[in-house]
């Protein structure tokens, strides 16, 4: 059995997203408030609370720190062989998303579609 965890990132906080699909999101997901990446997104103040409380209804463990290390500390410490998250048009997402899986497999999720063309 593979095992795996979840990179929430403000891209993925709908919890109907099928990223979150037959895991229990309060143990398996987290996300990383990384004051630089944050910075380099340039988003307000209101933004920012409104990541936070969209992360606090969904129950992700929160933590604080760079992106790529505490993804792959907690990947090492669960014993997870991969990271799911879920696809973003966003280039910094992506560029963080190629890092990851320069030293641990990741599997991107992609959205069901707003409409069907």
């Amino acid at each position: 059995m593979t095992q795996s965890i979840i990179w929430v990132h403000e891209d993925a906080m709908g919890k109907h997203h099928p990223l979150y699909t037959g895991i229990n999101i309060e143990t398996d997901a987290f996300y990383v408030w990384d004051e630089d990446h944050l910075r380099k997104m340039d988003y307000g103040f209101q933004r920012l609370v409104f990541i936070y409380e969209t992360l606090c209804e969904l129950g992700v463990s929160i933590y604080h720190g760079n992106i790529e290390k505490v993804a792959l500390e907690l990947a090492r410490k669960r014993s997870a062989d991969h990271i799911r998250t879920a696809f973003s048009p966003n280039p910094a997402i992506q560029a963080v998303t190629r890092t990851l899986d320069q030293s641990l497999s990741v599997v991107t999720i992609d959205d069901d579609p707003f409409v069907t063309l």
